[in-house]
This record gives C-alpha cells, sequence and structure tokens, in this order.
C-alpha cells in the first residue's frame, strides 16, 4: 500500500503459501531464518484509520447570466474508478462527495436534464488531492437573444465551439490566456471600469494629418457599431488627457502598413487588455465603414472568425457592418466575462466544448 512508504522501516505484509498438489508449478520457499518483518496490530489500524481514508468532497456553484432558479441540472464527478452524482441547491450550489478515496484527479461534469437546455454542459478536469475542492463554474446559454440596439429581441442560437475554434488564419473570436501551464484560462477583454473607452488620435502619424472631415467620417462608425451593439464603448480624448491611462485607443495613420487596418492589442497576467493600437494605411480607410468597425471590434477584444456571417472574417467577404450573429456573441462574451471578473469563475466556453467532445 502507498500508504506505508512513509514509515521509517519497511513492512511486509505475510502473505499465505498457495496449497498446490502434486501437479503444480510453483517452487518450494527455501528453508532458513524468516526475516519477514510482522506488522503490529497499531500499524495496520494506523493504515485504517479515518484520516486515511478520507471522503474528499467537491463542492461549488453555478452562474450564468439572468439564471435564478437551478432545477433541471445534474452534477457528476467522475474518477478513474467510481462516478458520483449529487444535485444542485435553489441557490446553484453543489456538494459531491467521493467513493473513490484514492482518486487524485476527477472531472466534474454539468449536464441540463431538460429536453431543450438553456445552458450547455460542461466537462472541467480537476485535481482532487485536497479534501475539498470549490468551484464557480460559469455556463454559456445556449440562446441568447439580443436586448439592446439595433437588433434587440433577435434570438440567436449559441455554439460553445464556433467562438473558440481557429479560423483560417488561426485567430479565434473569443481570446483566452492563461499566464503558465497550471493556471487557469482567464477569457481576454477590458475591466468593465474601462469602458467606456478613451480613443486618440496620434498626432505624431507619418502619413498625412487627419482632417476634421476624417475624424467625423470615423466617428460615424464608431457610433454605428455602438447602435448595432447598444453600448457605448468609446469616447473622444486628447493625447494629453490620457498619457499614463492603460484603458486608451490610439488611432494613427502609417502608409507603411502591409493592410488597410491593423489593430495590435496587448494583455497582461489577469487577461485585462492595455494599451491598444488602432493604424490604418491611409486618412481614406477611415471613411470606410466596414473597415473601421472590423478595427474596432479588434479593439475590444475578439478576433476573426468564420464560423457564421461575420463583420470580422479576415477576408473581404466580410459583412458591411455588425451581422446579429456578431452582436449576439459579443453581448454574450461581455456579460460572462463582466460575471466572471467579478467571481473569479471558471469560463464555460473551454469547459463545454469539452464536454461535446466525451465520448
Amino acid at each position: 500500500m502507498s500508504a506505508c512508504t512513509a514509515n521509517a522501516r519497511q513492512v511486509a505484509f505475510p502473505v499465505p503459501a498457495p496449497e498446490g498438489d502434486s501437479g503444480s508449478s510453483l517452487a518450494s520457499a527455501p528453508t532458513g531464518t524468516d526475516s519477514t518483518v510482522r506488522p503490529s496490530f497499531e500499524e495496520v489500524m494506523g493504515l485504517l484509520h479515518p484520516s486515511r481514508l478520507q471522503r474528499k468532497v467537491v463542492r461549488g456553484r453555478l452562474l450564468a447570466p439572468d439564471r435564478e432558479r437551478w432545477d433541471g441540472f445534474q452534477i457528476f464527478i467522475r474518477s478513474a474508478w467510481r462516478t458520483d452524482s449529487g444535485s444542485l441547491s435553489s441557490a446553484g450550489e453543489f456538494a459531491v462527495g467521493l467513493s473513490d478515496v484514492t482518486a487524485d484527479s476527477v472531472d466534474l461534469i454539468v449536464r441540463s436534464t431538460s429536453r431543450v437546455p438553456a445552458y450547455h454542459s460542461v466537462r472541467i478536469g480537476t485535481e482532487a488531492r485536497d479534501p475539498e475542492f470549490n468551484a464557480a463554474i460559469l455556463l454559456v446559454p445556449t440562446l441568447w437573444t439580443i436586448t439592446t440596439g439595433n437588433y434587440a429581441g433577435i434570438a440567436i442560437r449559441i455554439s460553445a465551439r464556433a467562438p473558440i475554434v481557429r479560423g483560417a488564419d488561426h485567430s479565434r473570436f473569443a481570446r483566452f490566456h492563461r499566464a503558465n501551464g497550471s493556471a487557469r484560462w482567464k477569457s481576454v477583454g477590458w475591466r468593465p471600469a474601462d469602458i467606456p473607452l478613451a480613443l486618440v488620435f496620434a498626432r505624431d502619424s507619418m502619413g498625412p494629418a487627419i482632417a476634421p472631415a476624417d475624424s467625423a467620417a470615423f466617428w460615424r462608425s464608431v457610433r454605428l457599431l455602438e447602435a448595432d451593439l447598444g453600448a457605448k464603448f468609446f469616447h473622444p480624448a486628447m493625447s494629453y488627457e490620457v498619457i499614463e491611462n492603460d484603458a486608451k485607443v490610439i488611432v494613427r495613420i502609417d502608409p507603411e502598413l502591409h493592410a488597410n487596418g491593423v489593430t495590435s492589442v496587448g494583455w497582461g497576467p489577469r487577461a485585462n487588455l492595455q494599451g491598444v493600437e488602432m493604424a490604418f494605411r491611409s486618412v481614406r480607410h477611415l471613411h470606410d465603414r466596414a473597415i473601421v468597425m472590423h478595427e474596432l471590434l479588434h479593439t475590444l477584444g475578439f478576433g476573426h472568425t468564420s464560423a457564421w456571417n461575420s463583420l470580422m472574417r479576415a477576408s473581404t467577404r466580410r459583412a458591411a457592418r455588425a451581422t446579429p450573429e456578431d452582436v449576439a456573441y459579443v453581448q454574450m462574451l461581455l456579460s460572462l466575462r463582466q460575471i466572471e471578473v467579478t467571481s473569479g469563475a471558471l469560463h464555460g466556453l473551454i469547459a463545454a466544448t469539452a464536454s461535446q467532445q466525451e465520448p
């Protein structure tokens, strides 16, 4: 037993000799002094002490946008040898005792029992070495009804895989980051307190100066995107007002660009965006609504996608403006990230994709 390895001296349990007949091929034990150290009664009972066989408990709670009741869900904890189940409280909390006391790692599975589930099932692998494990799990809805903006009232079917599948350019619409190999994945985005973002036109651009007409055309595209998304995300500012502010977007003209528009984003170890720069090859591209809105969505933390008809396609076949699918996924992901940041919950997109890959 592995618990014996902590003892200073080697302890071996006596093994009775098998009873073989004359035709067996068992070798006879050599004669001589028996050097086996037999454990005392106290040592044997120590191995069976409840502290060594303590039943581990996996605790947690479910979180989701606009969810108040949690009936209709099942919780499973699967180890290599056993599967245990539990129920949810009205507040979405659960506690499942593991019948496999030897388990070092388990899969936590959440499934809906509804015929038409409101949220995607999730599967999360976790260590079970600690006597208790606490998890807050953020579920992803299967249907999102756009609440505000030009597409308010439209319901969009949500795929858990679509926002994180890599497109032809290896980009993902929803971006995730973890500080190291053992850290939790966190969704990339701005802190809720940073919105609306200060948007600044750089005055050191290598190209021609941005004229008032260019600025006005640019801001018309900004306001149209905000009207589609149903929220204000940007406000105009001067460079001297935001010198030490990380929550800003700098817009510049760069004739050396290889594309009509390029947005450079960066984030810290907590996956919070900071210091975003948006560049256009010419001032005339400030008048191109599709290019401007495409780059603005990059500044909000979203990548390319070809999973639906989208403004965020990497090719020139992109939509002319944000589509209802774009708006639904943006609203949903921003809502989920706000819950994730304030509660520390595990984001459900990756976990939901893992659940879909179950045999």
